[in-house]
């Protein structure tokens, strides 16, 4: 929004956004995806539940609106063991095209940028001590690439800032080290600020992070190299 500079001039400000926002529904008796005006026009189904959807289904609409990401069980997909997987599936908000893009035992949503999805992901099939049992990946809608940022057999925290993946991970094999690290979302620019036990990891402000060990709090900020005590 410009603001006129001169005194007294008549400035016009919509409150109602044009673009839809995005929720689920059980009214019909099934896990519906809805599209709406915040003025509550143009109501409509986006994505129609398929019926084998659980309350645990999750929405996220890009920045643009143009793209909602979708994590249910709305495919009845399940791993060798029958267990019961989550799909994360790209719906376009005018279209109503739908698309299928990851099947994993859990799925969280980490954020947009631009673009990219990013989700967190507990890969299908894998022991609890598996070093790659959970993943970050970045999703590009527009190329259709996909890049997985980091991997560890528990990831701790993580924090998206901008372009880049913040995450801390914990591994119980021995000959493995935890770590926190940042990586940019296509993958580069990947670094290793601190090696070490980290029991959590929070962000204190805009531009500042803490990690929790088992002998002290570090403090680290966003450009660093290193964390401090």
């Amino acid at each position: 929004l410009v603001m006129p500079s001169e005194l007294g001039a008549v400035t016009k400000i919509a409150l109602v956004s044009d673009i839809h926002t995005v929720f689920v529904s059980k009214e019909s008796g099934k896990y519906d995806v809805y599209k709406m005006y915040l003025d509550g026009k143009d109501r409509e189904v986006l994505l129609a539940g398929t019926g084998l959807e659980t309350a645990r289904m999750a929405v996220l609409p890009s920045p643009k609106g143009d793209v909602v990401a979708v994590a249910s069980t709305r495919e009845d997909t399940r791993n060798a063991d029958k267990y019961l997987l989550t799909q994360l599936t790209l719906v376009d908000t005018a279209s109503g095209a739908a698309t299928t893009i990851e099947s994993a035992e859990q799925i969280t949503f980490v954020g947009w940028h631009g673009d990219t999805i990013v989700y967190q992901q507990t890969v299908a099939g894998t022991s609890a001590g598996n070093q790659n049992r959970q993943k970050v990946v970045a999703y590009d809608t527009k190329s259709d690439r996909r890049f997985q940022l980091v991997s560890a057999n528990q990831l701790v925290g993580i924090q998206l800032i901008g372009n880049t993946l913040y995450a801390a991970l914990s591994h119980t094999d021995t000959t493995l080290k935890s770590s926190f690290q940042k990586v940019d979302l296509d993958g580069t620019n990947k670094k290793t600020m601190y090696t070490g036990t980290i029991w959590a990891l929070a962000r204190t402000g805009y531009k500042t992070m803490k990690l929790q060990t088992p002998e002290k709090w570090y403090d680290y900020s966003l450009g660093d190299s290193d964390v401090v005590e």
